[in-house]
């Protein structure tokens, strides 16, 4: 299984909860890993690419998050969004340099990410049947692993995987995001349990 994005006190950058119970310092901690980490990556590594004069890739992860918003996840659906966007900026930027970009946008992934993720209020006492739901409905992380290699073969900027759980969500915001707001709503009932 792949690793799950985490600080560097080891905690997972995922905060669930009313985005009036979340503090600042749980904004900045989700930001910094999910965002920055990406930065600090292609600060250190993009330059060193040009410099080498061949051509490469660069795959940034994104989320079902970073193209659809989710009830209850303002802050990570903040980074995810931002790191899709720039990957978009870096691959107009890079490509005409011979280095493409892609944003790997997974849906619900059967990872160890809710028994390590923060989550507030009302939520942490779901954490079991959030579980329960990602086991159930998850898909292998070997789906991710292909995925990956699928962008960097057919330079895809962005890449969904499974695309049946992602596809959908994006496509009827991408049609209305007004009318998207509703399954906003609906995904986290889904996935908590709460009515």
């Amino acid at each position: 299984m792949p690793a799950v994005e985490r600080d560097f006190t080891g905690h997972v950058a995922v905060v669930t909860g009313a985005v009036e119970e979340t503090t600042l310092g749980e904004w900045q901690r989700v930001l910094g890993v999910n965002l920055m980490g990406v930065v600090h990556c292609i600060h250190s590594f993009v330059p060193r690419m040009l410099r080498q004069g061949r051509s490469g890739h660069v795959v940034n992860m994104g989320s079902l998050a970073g193209l659809v918003a989710v009830a209850d996840m303002a802050p990570y659906c903040t980074s995810k969004q931002a790191v899709v966007g720039l990957s978009e900026a870096l691959n107009a930027e890079l490509a005409p340099k011979g280095i493409h970009v892609s944003a790997i946008c997974p849906g619900i992934i059967n990872t160890p990410l809710i028994p390590a993720a923060q989550l507030q209020g009302k939520l942490a006492g779901r954490r079991d049947r959030i579980q329960r739901f990602y086991e159930r409905f998850g898909a292998s992380p070997d789906v991710v692993a292909e995925a990956v290699v699928d962008a960097i073969v057919h330079k895809k900027l962005i890449r969904t995987v499974p695309r049946h759980h992602v596809v959908p969500n994006w496509a009827l915001r991408r049609l209305s995001p007004r009318a998207a707001q509703p399954l906003a709503r609906l995904t986290k009932r889904l996935v908590t349990g709460r009515g």
